[in-house]
């Protein structure tokens, strides 16, 4: 009877060692996948970021080489073509409200401090071709 309780907790033991492992190793791979999903998250907001900031620099060269246009040829086509580069831009700039750390909110505000200042220029410089003063405005 003895050797029969022995074989029996045995067997009990023998089935919850592999049970009891099971359930430690699916506890670490799912620790394991929550860390990467969040990694994946961070990596994806820094990648539509630099994408952003990208189409920024791109809004902001198609307005500098509508208005360099506008002053080589004042039609109302570069000046259209402007204002399209200049509302884009706004858009865009708008969508990075969200960004997170201090650093690149101040980067971000700097640079728009920077392009505010070069808009404010291009506005002048538009309102003096469009009062036929293009020397003034070279």
């Amino acid at each position: 009877m003895l050797v029969f309780k022995r074989l029996r907790y045995g067997i009990i033991f023998g089935y919850f060692i592999p049970i009891v492992l099971f359930f430690i190793a699916s506890l670490i791979v799912s620790i394991n996948v929550k860390k990467i999903q969040g990694q994946q998250e961070i990596l994806n907001k820094s990648n539509q970021l630099s994408e952003s900031i990208g189409h920024l620099a791109i809004e902001i060269n198609q307005m500098s080489m509508a208005l360099q246009n506008y002053l080589i040829d004042p039609q109302v086509l570069y000046i259209s073509r402007y204002q399209n580069a200049q509302a884009q831009y706004q858009n865009i700039a708008q969508s990075l409200e969200e960004i997170s750390g201090q650093q690149q909110i101040n980067n971000l505000k700097l640079l728009t401090q920077q392009v505010i200042k070069k808009q404010e220029l291009e506005q002048e410089i538009i309102q003096l071709l469009n009062q036929n003063n293009s020397e003034q405005a070279l």
